[in-house]
């Protein structure tokens, strides 16, 4: 009946699921393996053989130790091949020649920001590729806090949403040095998550510069002031040449007065010689 079938959707952040697919089993097709690792972000083990259950215990075949492994602590090794040269099929059904076991993963990659922060201030570092409803944390140096940003509270862990994103806010201490400060992401139960989901991460610690002092941002660094004696010797100095001019000016005013007496005395003198011969 058309249009009664839900349509396929892909699902996020899922815990690691292991599927088995062998490459020509008769009653599941080895495809369809493929295609629900990749629609669900896990891993895929491909068996070379022709019968419809890879996985016998008690056979010791590369079958059975990668899923052994994976029942124990959700970590599917890739270093158990079984036996090479053999025929098998790629993640695309392509027949090719290669080892009886392979494992293929679909998982994201997790990530962690790093951030630069000044010592004493917070700063949230958000991480992704991580299981959704899962909690985790970071490892920090002593001293630092991991704070959940919700309630402002201290925390040992934060839960991841359903996308598989998590923030963590971080309150660096006071007396921080300056420097780059690694940390690790990585789950807050080791035990009951899958290891492999971690991340590292570095904080790039910067210390103000004390006010006053100047900074790296290109701002001017003050001039102290000139040392009080040199100011007075400054003002002295002028003084005294104010003075000086001022002497000069003088003794140059008084001397053309007398200069301009001596010529007034001289003219009347000569005037009155005249006068005398005349008569």
């Amino acid at each position: 009946m058309k249009g009664t079938l839900p349509q396929g959707q892909t699902l996020k952040a899922m815990p690691n699921i292991l599927y088995i697919s062998t490459t020509y089993d008769p009653a599941t097709p080895y495809q369809d393996g493929i295609v629900g690792a990749a629609a669900t972000g896990t891993t895929v083990l491909t068996v070379a053989g022709n019968v419809h259950t890879s996985y016998y215990p008690g056979t010791g075949d590369c079958t059975e130790l990668i899923t052994n492994r994976y029942y124990v602590d959700l970590v599917v090794p890739t270093d158990i091949t079984g036996e090479a040269g053999v025929e098998t099929k790629d993640i695309y059904s392509n027949v090719i020649t290669g080892n009886q076991c392979r494992v293929d993963s679909f998982r994201p990659v997790t990530t962690v920001e790093s951030k630069a922060v000044n010592a004493g201030d917070t700063v949230d570092v958000a991480a992704t590729g991580l299981v959704r409803n899962t909690q985790y944390t970071l490892e920090l140096p002593a001293g630092y806090e991991l704070v959940d940003p919700a309630t402002q509270q201290a925390a040992s862990a934060i839960t991841s949403t359903v996308e598989g994103t998590a923030v963590f806010r971080v309150k660096v201490p006071a007396g921080a040095a300056a420097g780059d400060v690694p940390f690790n992401l990585l789950p807050a139960d080791l035990k009951q998550n899958d290891p492999q989901v971690r991340a590292a991460g570095v904080l790039t610690i910067t210390v103000p510069a004390a006010p006053g002092t100047g900074s790296d941002d290109g701002a001017k660094v003050p001039v102290p002031p000139a040392d009080k004696a040199d100011d007075n010797k400054s003002a002295t100095a002028k003084q005294q040449t104010k003075a000086s001019l001022a002497r000069t000016g003088s003794d140059a005013t008084a001397g053309l007065f007398v200069a301009t007496v001596v010529m007034l005395a001289g003219a009347a003198t000569l005037a009155l010689a005249r006068k005398r011969r005349s008569c």
